[in-house]
């Protein structure tokens, strides 16, 4: 996988990058969903995506519901299923969680942790994730 991903950033300023997401790998390369991610450092879950994107892919919804405390501190029941998140085609699997009103795709900090992501964002208006093992080199040109 490259090294360093570009992102973008939408009008209202949300660091934004491309992602696939499928059902399991044996569906690749044809059954995937392609769109943009919202990177999400408030969220410490993996992926939450509307919930008409895991019915098109058939996502199977766990039997129970998870609760997940928000950014502004109020309590919401989201139902969760595994899926799998493509990054420069490279996939990890995960737990997604499904938002019947956010019409976004957002990825959270296990996002993060799980591709060994590190999150960079310039005064120029860049957007970047680039592998963990490559931080101490570029911290030290800076």
């Amino acid at each position: 996988m490259s090294a360093v991903i570009q992102g973008q950033f939408y009008d209202t300023g949300l660091p934004k990058i491309d992602i696939g997401i499928c059902k399991d790998v044996n569906s690749l390369p044809g059954s995937q969903f392609r769109g943009k991610g919202i990177i999400d450092t408030g969220f410490s879950g993996f992926v939450q995506i509307p919930k008409s994107v895991a019915i098109d892919l058939q996502l199977t919804p766990r039997a129970t519901t998870t609760s997940m405390t928000l950014a502004d501190n109020r309590t919401v029941t989201r139902q969760a299923s595994f899926g799998i998140a493509l990054l420069n085609g490279h996939p990890e699997g995960g737990m997604f969680y499904l938002d019947e009103n956010f019409p976004y795709i957002l990825l959270g900090m296990d996002f993060l942790r799980i591709f060994e992501k590190t999150l960079i964002i310039s005064a120029r208006s860049t957007v970047r994730l680039m592998d963990n093992d490559r931080l101490p080199h570029v911290l030290q040109r800076l």
